[in-house]
């Protein structure tokens, strides 16, 4: 049984190929736009978090969530935290999602 024990945020949407465009080359697959990045490896993407949260730190650092003092970070979710989501989170109730798992 997994379970989440601490609180995240996960993004609303797709990261587009002009977000990750700003923080290292062009997307591999070099369409224009709102598009989602795509053909991105996984060490690009943990790579494209890592610059996300360098800029955040240097440019805005109140943007980012605190916990007991220290500041929150960009990353990748785990598999958990992922199902979580797409189970709809705080939406539904941890016996339903027990339920389901």
């Amino acid at each position: 049984m997994v379970q989440i024990t601490r609180p995240f945020y996960l993004g609303k949407y797709e990261v587009t190929q002009l977000q990750y465009g700003v923080f290292d080359e062009p997307c591999p697959a070099r369409l224009e736009g709102r598009r989602p990045a795509v053909d991105v490896s996984w060490y690009d993407a943990v790579d494209f978090t890592r610059r996300y949260t360098r800029w955040l730190n240097q440019n805005a650092p109140d943007r980012l969530p605190q916990e007991d003092g220290v500041r929150g970070y960009l990353r990748l979710p785990t598999e958990a935290e992922w199902e979580y989501a797409a189970r709809g989170g705080l939406a539904v109730d941890d016996a339903a999602f027990q339920a389901a798992v």
